[in-house]
């Protein structure tokens, strides 16, 4: 019995923070049309055209190096090819700042040494077309992780360029932030700023695939295959002090393979994706934090 209550002690206090479990109201918003979008692992809001709702997204690793715009009705604006690039492991994306950043960030099996994030400028051209073609050769920035190699699948961006990682296992996940902003042809150290035990009903329930920033930097979500996660971020940025206050969570619509999250362009929906074909959009009402 001592044995068993030591034990539980230690697994108890492995996980320090509750999670504040609220439901949402959800909706289909729409199926994706175009069937290139198999594998959608990463979404993001527009800014340039926040007026028309549009969303980015891409397939995960061995997809085409291309993101996509689509509209509310599921239809593709365009289709922007990354050249001079590949895709080894795209796992997640961010708009903030007026740019687009794209994550070659998975790694399964831990054996890379670092990871690459790709950015380009929201392109110029018409939000109420369909099926434009656009070639873009975009920035590229390595990181490295400070302690080992480390699989992620959430990537989050500042207005000003910093990037944050979560690494993605079954223990405490930890997060990883870069020590400048975003710099072309650069390499960074990034730097642990946190940690976060995720929990849940399954084992589906403690594996983040996917993040996001608020357009104000004032509060980032983290999505696992079945929950979502929400904070508040300080006004000083502190990611410690956040993550050791229990997020507001919630259970998301069921899916193949949830892998995306996003926060709207005015930052009063969220919206997640799934793979497959045709992949499903979903939309995500919640009422703001209240101070």
């Amino acid at each position: 019995m001592k044995f068993l209550c030591g034990f539980l002690f230690v697994f108890l206090s492995f996980f320090p923070v509750q999670a504040q479990q609220l439901a949402p109201t959800s909706r289909l918003l729409c199926n994706l049309k175009d069937t290139r979008i198999n594998e959608s692992s990463g979404l993001a809001a527009s800014r340039k055209y926040a007026d028309y709702n549009l969303l980015w997204t891409h397939n995960d690793s061995g997809g085409t190096p291309q993101v996509f715009l689509f509209n509310p009705d599921g239809e593709t604006v365009a289709t922007v090819t990354l050249t001079g690039v590949q895709n080894r492991d795209w796992e997640d994306m961010a708009v903030a700042g007026g740019y687009i950043y794209v994550g070659d960030i998975g790694d399964n099996l831990r054996r890379h040494e670092s990871a690459v994030i790709y950015r380009l400028p929201e392109p110029q051209l018409n939000p109420e077309g369909k099926n434009q073609e656009i070639q873009v050769v975009p920035e590229k920035m390595t990181l490295k992780y400070p302690d080992a190699p480390c699989d992620s699948e959430t990537l989050m961006a500042t207005r000003s360029g910093e990037l944050v990682l979560v690494s993605k296992n079954g223990g405490a996940s930890r997060f990883y932030k870069t020590p400048r902003p975003f710099e072309n042809n650069s390499t960074q150290i990034l730097e642990l700023v946190g940690e976060y035990a995720f929990t849940g009903p399954t084992a589906w329930s403690y594996l983040t695939t996917a993040g996001d920033l608020s357009p104000d930097d004032r509060r980032f979500v983290v999505r696992t295959y079945t929950h979502a996660h929400e904070w508040q971020l300080p006004a000083d940025g502190d990611w410690k002090s956040a993550l050791a206050q229990a997020p507001r969570s919630w259970e998301l619509p069921k899916a193949k393979q949830g892998e995306a999250i996003c926060y709207s362009a005015d930052a009063m929906q969220y919206f997640v994706s799934s793979e497959g074909t045709p992949a499903p959009i979903w939309e995500i009402e919640f009422a703001p934090f209240s101070n």
